[in-house]
């Protein structure tokens, strides 16, 4: 016999219930999802020797090509966050992945620096619609008590991808060409898109804004709670409590106490990823190159950042669940700063340059795990995606630039101190910047929470 009706807020129904096999098996779609692209940005640094060694150049001409890079991740993110909230989180990732892998295909078949620049942005531009529909689709269908903990366990999946491409670029490198690696990146992603296709649900908060599709977000609520009677009426309050944002989703991040929350947060991703993207875009050239430290030497220090970002990431979200937003954030960009520096004066193949550097991977990566989880929920449903892509957008802009102000210590002997303590500087500005964005989150959550108490208008 089943429980009573389940009545009032879909949120709240939501959040009340225990985690279920049905959004962790959501959960671990969307880890897979996130492998790609971790894999994508630290195959091409890993490849970036050789690409150049095959152009005829050396590797510091090929910086503009991250640059553009980045600049397409930065237009795409923002972009495809907008679409994203406009015709779903599914149908916009299942895009985005079968155009990325299409392109990455294509870039197989360029021959200078010009085409293969132009194959890069195209690539980076597609692939940017893939975090902010994994963390929206994770956030949406994950319960208030978890829902931090699962977005950084999602996110960790760009871990985990980084690590499979510092393993397995360097292999197969030293027996076949720069393109092997592309064909192999592209061929991951046409089947996981099959995966995504077939398996996938579309987000059922998102499902519940859209009138025609309450009877598939019914299907989901069923199985996410299979022991009690839903009322179909929630469904109806949920679209109607959806706070309106008009045409714009991306002016209704500005509406209200939102806009010092979205301008503030912008600031906290650019400053965060400057110092990420150097490093995934120049570490191993830095390390091999400044450091002076042997290819398979660098391979292997960038696998352990990527072992430290792995349980970083998993864990950043849990702990910002257990101390709050506030504290937590200052707690992994302050630990940031400290294993920048400390890895600075360790910088070689040893033990204690493996030390330093898995505890900076853990730090740093885990940061921005927690900038994820965090940012995902402090927008609401109808521009969720918005609000995340284009924070991620703002961040791959300022990305663009920091392999263009770092490549001086490309190739410049003894100066990897210097670059690895410049790293430290943006994460340690972020910690100042905490207080005042969780103030700004909270104060446009208090705002939210007034404008629907308030009786609407027949």
């Amino acid at each position: 016999m089943s429980n009573p009706a389940a009545r009032g807020d879909l949120g709240e129904l939501l959040d009340q219930q225990k985690v279920t096999a049905y959004q962790l098996f959501v959960v671990a779609l969307c880890f897979l999802v996130m492998v790609i692209d971790g894999y994508d940005l630290f195959m091409v640094a890993m490849a970036l020797p050789k690409i150049a060694a095959s152009f005829g150049v050396k590797p510091a001409a090929l910086t503009p090509v991250l640059a553009l890079q980045n600049l397409g991740l930065a237009l795409g993110t923002a972009m495809i966050g907008i679409i994203s909230d406009r015709y779903g989180r599914k149908k916009t990732l299942s895009f985005s992945i079968g155009a990325f892998a299409a392109c990455t295909l294509v870039s197989t078949f360029t021959h200078d620096i010009v085409s293969f620049a132009a194959t890069r942005l195209v690539t980076s531009f597609f692939l940017a619609g893939v975090i902010p529909n994994a963390i929206a689709l994770t956030n949406e269908m994950s319960s208030l008590r978890f829902r931090q903990g699962f977005v950084s366990l999602v996110f960790s999946g760009y871990a985990v991808g980084a690590a499979l491409a510092s393993l397995a670029v360097g292999s197969v490198l030293r027996d076949f060409s720069w393109q092997a690696i592309f064909v192999t990146a592209a061929a991951a992603g046409f089947l996981i898109l099959i995966v995504v296709v077939v398996l996938l649900p579309e987000s059922i908060r998102f499902l519940a804004t859209r009138e025609r599709g309450h009877a598939q977000a019914m299907r989901q609520l069923r199985r996410i709670i299979p022991d009690r009677d839903i009322d179909a009426a929630i469904l109806l309050q949920a679209g109607e409590a959806s706070p309106k944002t008009g045409r714009s989703p991306l002016r209704a991040l500005f509406e209200g106490a939102r806009g010092n929350l979205t301008l503030l947060m912008w600031s906290v991703f650019a400053l965060s990823f400057v110092s990420l993207s150097s490093f995934a875009a120049l570490g191993p050239v830095i390390l091999n190159l400044t450091a002076d430290l042997p290819l398979q030497t660098a391979g292997s220090l960038m696998v352990t950042f990527s072992l430290g970002g792995l349980v970083g990431t998993a864990v950043s979200g849990f702990v910002l669940d257990r101390l709050g937003p506030k504290a937590g954030l200052t707690l992994w960009y302050a630990g940031s700063t400290a294993c920048w520096l400390l890895f600075a004066f360790n910088v070689n193949g040893e033990a204690s340059g493996h030390i330093a550097i898995l505890l900076a991977g853990a730090a740093m990566t885990g940061a921005q795990g927690a900038l994820n989880s965090f940012v995902a929920t402090v927008y609401p449903t109808k521009i969720c995606a918005t609000g995340v892509g284009w924070a991620f957008g703002v961040g791959r802009l300022a990305g663009i630039a920091s392999p263009l102000i770092f490549s001086p210590f490309v190739a410049a002997p003894g100066l990897q101190i210097q670059y690895f303590a410049l790293l430290a500087l943006p994460t340690f500005l972020v910690v100042f910047c905490v207080p005042f964005l969780t103030g700004a989150g909270r104060a446009a959550h208090d705002e939210a929470e007034f404008e629907r108490e308030q009786p609407r208008s027949i």
